[in-house]
C-alpha cells in the first residue's frame, strides 16, 4: 500500500490517469484516489552541510539569529521556479531563513524537466517539503504549449514547497474540495488537482513553529477565496500551535490597486474587500506589521501580466512579534525578472 502522509520520495510509478474527466464528480474522485495528492515529500539536507549546532549551511548571521531568537520568513510565488539558482540566491540575499513557496515545478518541460525545489534546497543546504497541487496534462499556458510542443514533461507535477534552514519535523496539507476548474480551458492545458496549503512544523533551537505555504485559487471570487481560507484556518493542528506564520499567494484580486489609491484602508481593512482576511483575523492572525501597502506583481519579459497590480502576496502571523517587512523585486543579478510575483519578507521574533 502506498503511504499517504509524509514520504521521502513521491511514488510516481503506477499512477492511473483518467482518460477523460467530464464533471466535478469524476474529477473529485480522481483527486481522492491518486495517492500523490495526499503525500508531502520531506527531505533533509546533505549531512555534510549540517553545522555542529544542527542548523543548516554556513550563512552569514545564522548563529546571531539563534541568539536573538528571530527568523526572517519569505513568501514567494516563484512562477514555475524556472530559475531555481536565482530563487536560492534571492532568498539568501534577502536574509531569509524560511521560504514559503508556491508554483514550483517537478519534471516540467517549461522549467527544464528538473526537480526545481531539490535545486533550491541543495543550493542553500536547507530542508525542504513539497506537496503537489496539479498533475499537468500539457505544457501549461498558450505560450508554453507553443514553445514546448515537441518536448514532453517527464513527470508533470506542480505544487507548493517550504524550504527551511531549520529541521522540518512534520508536514501535512489542507486541500479544500477540488473543483476541476482547470480541466478543458481554452487558454491553459488541462491539469488534475487543486490549490491547497502546505503546513510544516519547524524546530528552531527547541522552539516549535507552525508554518504554512498557501496558494489560493486564482480562478475564483472573494466568497470562494474566503471559503478556501476558512478551511485552512479550521485545521486542527494549525489551531493547536500558539505561534505560526502563514504566507503565500492569496490571489486577493478584490483589493484595489495601490497605485492611484491614496487611502490605505484596503491595507488595514482588506476584509472589506476579501472575506478571507476576516477569517484569518478571527483565527488570531495579523498582517499590518508584517506587510507593506504596495503591489506584489510585476510584468515578465513576455510582456505578461499587465498592470494595474494589487497586493496578492502576504505574510501573517500569530503569537509572534513581526517587524521590518521588506518586499524584494523578483529580479536576478542582471535585472531579468524570474517571477511575476515579488518576494515578500518579514522578521519574526519567536
Amino acid at each position: 500500500m502506498v503511504n499517504r502522509g509524509v514520504v521521502s520520495s513521491f511514488a510516481l510509478n503506477g499512477i492511473q490517469m483518467p482518460h477523460q474527466i467530464l464533471d466535478f464528480t469524476s474529477h473529485t474522485a480522481a483527486v481522492s484516489e491518486i495517492d500523490l495528492f495526499h503525500q508531502v515529500r520531506v527531505k533533509a539536507p546533505d549531512s555534510s552541510r549540517l553545522t555542529s549546532e544542527g542548523t543548516l549551511g554556513p550563512k552569514t548571521d545564522a548563529l546571531q539569529r539563534r541568539k536573538q531568537k528571530y527568523i526572517r520568513a519569505g513568501a514567494w510565488n516563484v512562477e514555475r521556479c524556472k530559475y531555481p539558482g536565482a530563487v536560492a540566491r534571492k532568498l539568501e540575499e534577502s536574509g531569509c531563513d524560511l521560504g514559503l513557496l508556491t508554483e514550483i515545478d517537478i519534471g516540467m518541460a517549461r522549467s527544464g524537466n528538473i526537480d526545481t525545489i531539490d535545486e533550491v534546497a541543495r543550493t542553500l543546504g536547507w530542508w525542504s517539503a513539497v506537496s503537489i497541487e496539479f498533475i499537468e496534462l500539457g505544457a501549461g499556458n498558450q505560450a508554453e504549449c507553443a514553445q514546448f510542443a515537441d518536448e514532453p514533461n517527464q513527470q508533470g507535477l506542480h505544487g507548493n514547497a517550504v524550504v527551511s534552514r531549520w529541521p522540518i519535523i512534520d508536514a501535512w496539507m489542507v486541500r479544500p474540495p477540488a473543483s476541476g476548474i482547470w480541466v478543458g480551458l481554452d487558454w491553459h492545458s488541462s491539469r488534475i488537482g487543486s490549490r491547497h496549503a502546505l503546513l510544516c512544523l519547524i524546530e528552531i533551537d527547541g522552539h516549535q513553529l507552525c508554518v504554512a505555504a498557501v496558494h489560493v485559487e486564482s480562478e475564483s471570487d472573494p466568497v470562494a477565496r474566503g471559503v478556501f481560507i476558512d478551511d485552512v484556518m479550521n485545521d486542527r493542528r494549525l489551531k493547536e500551535y500558539s505561534s505560526a506564520v502563514v504566507g503565500g499567494d492569496l490571489n486577493s484580486a478584490g483589493l484595489p490597486p495601490p497605485e492611484g489609491t491614496p487611502d490605505t484602508g484596503w491595507f488595514t481593512h482588506p476584509d472589506e474587500y476579501e472575506p478571507s482576511f476576516a477569517s484569518m483575523r478571527s483565527a488570531g492572525f495579523t498582517w499590518a506589521r508584517s506587510n507593506i501597502a504596495s503591489a506584489t506583481r510585476r510584468t515578465l519579459a513576455s510582456g505578461w501580466p499587465k498592470p494595474p497590480f494589487r497586493r496578492d502576496d502576504w505574510l501573517l502571523s500569530k503569537g509572534l512579534e513581526p517587524s521590518d517587512p521588506v518586499d524584494y523585486p523578483a529580479l536576478n543579478s542582471a535585472g531579468f525578472p524570474v517571477s511575476d510575483h515579488e518576494l515578500v519578507t518579514c522578521r519574526f521574533a519567536l
